[in-house]
């Protein structure tokens, strides 16, 4: 995470797809009910609590907060080992992470992981081990790092021994943009079936299948496959998250077809999102 002594930021969570918006805090995070993979396509700003981490150990006082953030909550069903990746949309985007055992109510959560690494400000070599992926695996052995990267930082920490009924909050803070990510849940434990099931995994609704040429020029084809028809919205959107064009058309279910002029736009890396009855799937392509 990018840190400067004079600057206070705010940490918040928001999901991103048809889920933006509603699960920014504690009290409300987007409800984990299954082991799969999760995707959110844009995060910005902050929910109604805006919380302090500067006592958590991979801050150590200093004055941090979220940017643009997302809460995801779940419990253990039976025991096991837990691990996830975070994969966000764009590989240079500063991820970081909270995950906090939960002991009662929101007022009472105790950190059990905590990543910050990332950028170190005024240093333009040594970070890229901080950025991209980042999550819990079996090969990590710290349960924190700080801001920064330090020489061992490898932008993952310790796996997870969850117990049955224990329950878990993720924080989950882009620190420089309003990029999405992917969030993949593994491991040998198994998780509840709580009152409020969240599912945005790609595979259960649309799903982009193929976009062609990439890297392209002048335009791009873009395939994707919907287990439903309605009115779909295709986003082009640029390194930072922001809109750069956008078109609206009926969709069929089964695979849909749809060519993108892409002429105008500079030469750049863009992510395609298409969005449908609330669920969304994107994809990066290059402008040459």
């Amino acid at each position: 995470m990018k840190l400067h002594p004079s600057i206070i930021a705010l940490l918040v969570l928001l999901p991103l797809s048809a889920f933006a918006q509603n699960f920014q805090d504690c009290q409300n995070a987007f409800s984990i009910c299954e082991k799969n993979t999760y995707h959110f396509d844009k995060l910005e700003g902050h929910g109604n609590r805006l919380e302090s981490f500067s006592s958590t150990r991979c801050f150590q006082g200093l004055l941090a907060s979220e940017t643009n953030s997302q809460w995801l909550t779940w419990k253990v069903e039976k025991s096991g080992l837990l691990t996830f990746v975070i994969n966000p949309f764009y590989s240079q985007d500063d991820f970081d992470f909270i995950l906090f055992l939960k002991d009662g109510d929101c007022g009472t959560l105790k950190e059990v992981r905590c990543m910050a690494s990332g950028n170190t400000i005024g240093d333009a070599h040594g970070n890229y081990d901080c950025l991209g992926k980042t999550g819990l695996n079996l090969s990590s052995v710290d349960d924190f790092e700080k801001t920064g990267c330090k020489y061992n930082d490898d932008n993952f920490l310790k796996f997870l021994t969850a117990n049955e009924g224990e329950e878990y909050l993720l924080l989950i803070n882009n620190y420089n943009s309003h990029g999405g990510f992917s969030v993949s849940i593994e491991g040998t434990a198994e998780l509840s079936q709580l009152s409020k099931c969240q599912k945005n995994t790609l595979e259960e609704h649309i799903i982009i299948t193929q976009m062609f040429p990439n890297p392209t020029s002048e335009e791009i084809q873009v395939q994707f496959v919907s287990k439903n028809e309605g009115l779909y919205n295709l986003q082009v959107l640029n390194v930072k998250g922001e809109l750069v064009s956008e078109i609206s058309n009926e969709a069929i279910i089964g695979l849909n077809t749809i060519n993108v002029d892409v002429c105008d736009l500079v030469s750049n890396t863009y992510v395609i999102q298409v969005q449908l009855n609330g669920f969304s799937s994107a994809k990066r392509f290059v402008k040459s």
